[in-house]
């Protein structure tokens, strides 16, 4: 490539971006806006596609996986669908670490059609779906930070308080 810029959105990125199916996906903040927006543009000129208004979004980037553009906001995890931006679901579960791109909230098993979610000192288990919860525990009771959520060969690890905790087996549905 000649290295030229080929376009710029001038907005005030509030993450890193997630790139899929010719569309670049992020947080931004718009001057004038009291809230941050989830938008897709077009991978090739930047031309906004569609935007939604989240609240407390900012953070690490959207999470893509079966279709949707998932986030974790303020008042909790909202996923839509990737290519329309249509609300397909949400999820009551707040988030509650540090509003900064390396607090990493979420992770997804597209095998099993699982989301992990980490808000306060528990993880919660989500179907990528419909976003019903079909496990939860509190993975580190007196922890100050729990974050970092990874799913790999059937175990869920997380961080808590600079600590790595891997968890499998048992009644824990990853697999």
């Amino acid at each position: 490539t000649s290295g030229e810029r080929v376009w710029k959105a001038a907005v005030s990125p509030e993450s890193s971006p997630s790139i899929a199916d010719g569309r670049v996906f992020g947080i931004e903040h718009w001057r004038g806006e009291p809230a941050d927006r989830l938008v897709a543009r077009t991978l090739s000129d930047g031309v906004l596609v569609w935007s939604h208004a989240l609240p407390g979004a900012r953070g690490p980037a959207p999470l893509l996986a079966a279709g949707l553009v998932v986030v974790h906001a303020a008042d909790g995890v909202v996923a839509f669908e990737r290519t329309s931006g249509a609300s397909v679901w949400s999820a009551p579960l707040p988030r509650t670490a540090q509003a900064v791109q390396s607090a990493t909230t979420m992770a997804a098993a597209t095998g099993s059609g699982t989301l992990a979610v980490v808000s306060g000192g528990a993880v919660h288990l989500l179907r990528l779906a419909d976003g019903g919860e079909t496990w939860t525990a509190e993975v580190a009771p007196h922890a100050r930070r729990v974050e970092g959520p990874v799913i790999a060969g059937g175990a869920l690890y997380v961080v808590a308080d600079g600590a790595m905790l891997r968890f499998e087996g048992g009644d824990s549905p990853v697999r």
